[in-house]
C-alpha cells in the first residue's frame, strides 16, 4: 500500500517511480516459482519415482524456513530506525473498522484483483496437475515449461512498470483483464493439443500474469483512502488469493475431469469479467494516473 502514496499524477510516456517500485515488489512471486520449479525438477532428475514420492518431495520445503528468515530480515530493514513502524505515519486502521466503513471498496478491490490471481494458479498449478493425469507423461516433465513461464512472468512484471507509466495503470489493467478473458477461450483448445499446446497455454498465461501482477497491488491500494489503504489492501489481496488462486485451480480441475476442459476456461473467464467490471467503475475506484 505504501507503494502508491497520494500525490501528483504519474507522468505519461515512461516508467514513473511508483510503477517501478510496485513492479519490483511483485517480483517475489515469479522468482519464487522459478526457484521452486527448478529445485523440484533437479530432484526429479536425480531420484527414482519411488524415492521422490517417499521422501524427495519434502526437501524443497526445508528451504522455506531459510527463505522466511531472509524475508523477515528484509522487512525489518524496511522499518524506520528503532523498529517502530508507527514512526512512519499514522497507525493502520483496524480490521473491524475497515470492514464496517470500507466494505464497498473492499468488495471492489477483491474483484479488481481476481483476474491476476486466477491467472496465477491457472497458469501454473492447473497445467501441472492436468499433465500429471496423463499416464503417458509425468508431471515432472512439465516443470521446465513452468520454470520458463516463471521467467517470462518476471520479465512481464518488469515490463509492466514502463507500460503502466506509458498508458496509465487503469487502462493497462483493463486491457490485460480483457486479454485474460480471451485467453479463457484458448484454454481448452491448447490444453487438448498435447504437450506443445499445454506448454503454449502456460507460457501465454504466465506472460499475461506478469504484466497484470506487476501493477495490481498499487491499483488495489488506490481504491482505499489513505487511512484504510494498508489494512484494506491486505484484506483484499488475501480474499482475492483465497478465491482466485486457491479455489480456481481446484474448481478448474474438477470441472475438466467431469465435464471437459471448456468448463475450466469458465473459471478464468469469470475472474476476468469480474475484474473488468470492478476496474470499469469510476467511483469509488481511484485509479487516476
Amino acid at each position: 500500500a505504501a507503494l502508491l502514496a497520494p500525490g501528483a499524477p504519474a507522468p505519461r510516456g515512461g516508467c514513473d517511480g511508483r510503477a517501478r517500485r510496485a513492479a519490483l515488489a511483485q517480483l517475489g512471486a515469479p522468482l519464487g516459482l522459478l526457484a521452486a520449479a527448478g529445485l523440484f525438477y533437479l530432484l526429479s532428475l536425480n531420484l527414482t519415482a519411488g524415492e521422490f514420492l517417499d521422501w524427495g518431495w519434502r526437501y524443497p520445503f526445508l528451504v522455506a524456513p531459510a527463505l522466511h528468515l531472509v524475508a523477515l530480515f528484509a522487512r525489518l530493514r524496511c522499518l524506520p530506525e528503532g523498529g517502530d513502524a508507527r514512526a512512519a505515519g499514522p497507525a493502520p486502521a483496524r480490521v473491524r473498522e475497515t470492514l464496517r466503513l470500507q466494505g464497498r471498496n473492499l468488495f471492489i478491490a477483491v474483484l479488481a484483483a481476481l483476474a491476476s490471481h486466477a491467472l496465477l494458479h491457472l497458469a501454473t498449478v492447473f497445467p501441472l496437475a492436468w499433465a500429471g493425469l496423463d499416464p503417458a507423461r509425468q508431471a515432472a516433465g512439465f516443470l521446465p515449461v513452468l520454470a520458463a513461464g516463471a521467467a517470462l512472468a518476471a520479465l512481464g512484471v518488469l515490463a509492466s512498470a514502463w507500460l503502466a507509466g506509458r498508458f496509465g495503470r487503469r487502462p493497462f489493467l483493463l486491457l490485460l483483464a480483457s486479454l485474460a478473458a480471451l485467453a479463457s477461450g484458448a484454454l481448452p483448445m491448447l490444453m487438448e493439443a498435447g504437450s506443445m499446446g499445454q506448454g503454449g497455454f502456460a507460457l501465454l498465461a504466465c506472460g499475461l500474469l506478469g504484466l497484470s501482477y506487476g501493477q495490481v497491488a498499487p491499483a488495489v491500494a488506490a481504491i482505499f483512502p489513505p487511512r484504510y489503504r494498508y489494512t484494506g489492501s491486505i484484506l483484499a489481496f488475501d480474499l482475492a488469493w483465497m478465491v482466485g488462486a486457491g479455489l480456481a485451480p481446484l474448481a478448474a480441475l474438477a470441472l475438466s475431469i467431469h465435464f471437459g476442459l471448456a468448463y475450466a476456461g469458465l473459471c478464468l473467464l469469470a475472474g476476468a469479467l469480474l475484474s473488468l467490471a470492478a476496474l470499469s467503475l469510476d467511483r469509488p475506484l481511484e485509479l487516476r494516473d
